[in-house]
């Protein structure tokens, strides 16, 4: 890991919560416990992040100190971890909580602490004289499992005095970043720039040729979308530069460092089996099936199509291989999948599936197989434990690794836990571990892998199939919930998508709403110049009852000048989250329209691309549509119904060719054109913005279809039941 560069000077600051970082001091010397560090001078000292001793110099005869604010949510017991070779200690606000001191190899020592809510002060203490070297600090409490302390509850006692930017989040070089992240930092330090401001830099390029994201910003941290996600699997780059007004004085301009990290891939692999050993994620990680030409793809009464491997014993030799998946050493991850053993016979040391190399070394396996004592097992070379005595019943296994902790399932219920460095290869089979020459018989389906540890839920809720009433059980509600709709009708009635307001404009005060996410602009020549330039005036009416009984609207006056060919007036609003339009048949929104003048202003739609994006790119525009007042009603709104499939009026654009490719509208922008060549005022009010759908399908009703056939019959029945005596 990486830490802030040094500096000659620190200052005592009370840091921000969930900076990630701690201070660390350095030392060496030759000792059989822990001695006193107040009375050593640190080799050297710095910021880290997280209890990390790969600051040393050396792997023998070293110490550490680590220092960081804690931030505790709720009252209660909390019970405070650290594994290590050799000893550590462990200090909350100064009182000894754990002891593990001494020469020992890897050990977890525990103990407990009462603690309120807020900030308390953490101190772990380390030494290592000899052997391996392994610290690992943990901790639980009220509504927290077992594990690593997250980097969002630590926070360093000092930081660096500087004038930069200091201590990103995500740290420079990290990997499996959630693309969710919001990036934060450090300020500089208060005496030496007391109003600092901020130029982002962020992007895919490390040399930022679209130059700076943010300019002049105050706050300490940048969301890289303005709440959509990055994208998955990519190495971003950032730099941020402190500008100190330094008013009375010179200004000046510090500039930062660059950073990078790599957002995390999530589910990287997926192999159902339908077909053959194919990933149908669509990352390309493929399996090659060895043994025999066709891969044996067979139905199974309660999970479909499943591939069979080895019917003929081990003489067969199939398996699948697949290299690589860009997983290994300590990197995080997840492996699931199903599993029915055809015999309890198989030979001792039988991979199922997961991280199994050719050649074995210690931790270099990640992998589900059977045991040498008629267990499956969760087996890491050098150590393994059981999931359950090998039977010839389908199972749910599962495994997380974090980065310092394993953790294992059966069946969607957590079997054990236990912290390890794992150094694995990057070589995943199904069903052979080969330094054996061993195969599995049996039957394989829904093998997955991610790039990051699932939680407990994640991996409960992967199972749990058939809890249609998502209370976490299957129990006789479930019974209950099937039964009536098998008894109602053994055809699934078809379903409508329930409408989705957009924006009716009813949750905004009565400062315009342009800082929610909307925005107006005047295009060319007109009274407020060209975008991106000083947003149009907008703000809330009300006393604008609508059909739906909402009672505000958006209201906007502009003023077009004299046509030149290019003027437009656009209303335009962000989408968190993004819906699914493929799968609604109309957008519709209501718009009045007062004109000092009487001829029609032409009015155009489109809605921003798939994937998500921050730019503008266009999937679809379609206008104009008719505003024009009636003169009997000057206060008449109109409501605009755009057909969403086989509408003539749509023109898509860039690689679109039908609603069915939109699958996230992050935006909509309704423009309104001036069309004549004269000078063109008026007032707009907009309202109602809505996703409707009114096609019926067999998709969307309780899950109650379990294996999809748009039938509820005795089929769905056999694996209702199946669970449910599995699980009660």
């Amino acid at each position: 890991m990486r830490h802030c560069a040094a500096v000659a000077a620190v200052v005592v600051l009370v840091a921000g919560a969930g900076l990630a970082y701690v201070n660390y001091e350095y030392y060496e010397g030759t000792w059989d416990a822990l001695p006193d560090f107040d009375a050593l001078t640190p080799k050297h000292m710095g910021l880290a992040f997280g209890f990390d001793i790969s600051q040393r110099d050396r792997d023998d005869n070293f110490g550490f100190r680590f220092r960081a604010y804690i931030d505790i949510p709720r009252e209660g017991a909390y019970t405070f971890y650290t594994t290590s070779d050799d000893g550590s200690k462990l200090y909350i606000n100064g009182a000894l909580v754990v002891n593990n001191d001494g020469l020992h190899g890897s050990q977890e020592r525990g103990g407990s602490v009462s603690l309120t809510p807020g900030r308390h002060l953490i101190e772990v203490t380390y030494f290592e004289k000899g052997g391996d070297n392994v610290l690992y600090v943990q901790y639980e409490g009220p509504g927290i499992e077992k594990g690593a302390i997250p980097d969002e509850v630590l926070s360093p006692v000092t930081v660096p005095a500087t004038v930069n930017a200091c201590c990103p989040v995500p740290y420079d070089g990290a990997v499996a970043v959630d693309p969710s992240a919001v990036l934060c930092w450090q300020p500089p330090d208060p005496a030496l720039v007391p109003a600092p401001e901020y130029d982002v830099y962020f992007g895919e390029d490390p040399n930022f040729p679209e130059g700076a994201r943010v300019l002049g910003g105050d706050e300490a941290a940048f969301d890289p979308f303005d709440g959509a996600d990055m994208a998955a699997g990519t190495t971003y780059y950032w730099r941020v530069d402190v500008f100190d007004p330094n008013e009375g004085g010179s200004p000046a301009l510090h500039t930062g460092e660059v950073w990078s990290f790599v957002t995390r891939r999530g589910l990287v692999a997926l192999y159902e089996f339908e077909t053959g050993p194919d990933d149908v994620t669509g990352h390309g990680y493929d399996g090659v099936y060895v043994g025999s030409a066709e891969p044996n793809i067979v139905p199974d009464s309660l999970r479909g199509n499943v591939l069979e491997l080895n019917p003929g014993g081990q003489a067969d030799g199939q398996y699948v291989k697949i290299d690589p998946l860009g997983i290994s050493g300590r990197q995080p991850r997840t492996i699931a999948g199903w599993a029915r053993a055809a015999t309890t016979s198989l030979p001792d040391w039988t991979g199922v599936f997961g991280f199994a190399p050719k050649a074995g070394t210690t931790n270099n396996y990640f992998d589900v197989q059977r045991d040498n004592a008629g267990n499956y097992a969760l087996h890491v070379h050098g150590w393994e434990q059981p999931f359950r005595p090998l039977d010839t019943q389908w199972h749910h296994f599962a495994a997380t690794y974090d980065g310092m902790t394993i953790r294992w399932y059966l069946d969607g219920e957590p079997v054990g836990s236990v912290v390890r460095a794992l150094a694995t290869l990057d070589e995943f089979r199904i069903g052979s571990r080969q330094s054996h020459n061993t195969y599995f018989v049996g039957w394989v389906d829904d093998v997955a892998v991610w790039d990051y540890a699932l939680t407990s839920e994640d991996i409960r809720r992967m199972v749990l199939f058939c809890d249609f009433d998502a209370d976490g059980q299957v129990d006789a509600d479930d019974l209950n919930t099937f039964a009536e709709h098998w008894l109602a009708d053994t055809v699934i009635p078809g379903s409508i998508m329930p409408t989705v307001v957009l924006d009716d404009f009813e949750k905004y005060g009565v400062f315009p709403p342009i800082s929610l996410g909307w925005f107006v602009y005047l295009h060319d020549s007109g009274k407020y110049g060209n975008p991106p330039g000083k947003p149009y005036p907008g703000s809330i009416a009300t006393g604008e009852p609508g059909p739906y009984g909402g009672q505000q609207a958006f209201k906007v006056h502009y003023e077009f000048p004299v046509y030149d060919g290019d003027d437009w007036l656009t209303l335009g609003h962000r989408l968190s989250p993004f819906p699914d339009v493929s799968q609604y048949d109309e957008i519709r929104f209501r718009i009045r329209y007062h004109a000092d003048n009487t001829e029609d202003v032409g009015l155009f739609v489109h809605v921003a691309n798939d994937p998500p994006d921050v730019t503008e790119h266009e999937a679809f525009n379609v206008g104009p549509f008719s505003t024009r007042d009636d003169p009997a009603d000057p206060n008449q709104w109109h409501e605009i119904v755009i057909g969403l499939r086989d509408n003539p009026m749509i023109d898509w654009q860039g690689s679109y060719g039908s609603i069915d490719d939109i699958h996230y509208m992050n935006g909509i922008l309704v423009s309104i054109v001036n069309t004549s060549r004269e000078v063109r005022t008026g007032t707009l009010y907009f309202d109602d913005f809505r996703l409707i759908d009114y096609t019926p399908d067999c998709e969307g009703l309780p899950p109650v279809d379990l294996n999809a056939d748009c039938v509820v019959d005795l089929r769905d029945f056999a694996i209702l039941a199946e669970e449910w005596l599995r699980r009660v």
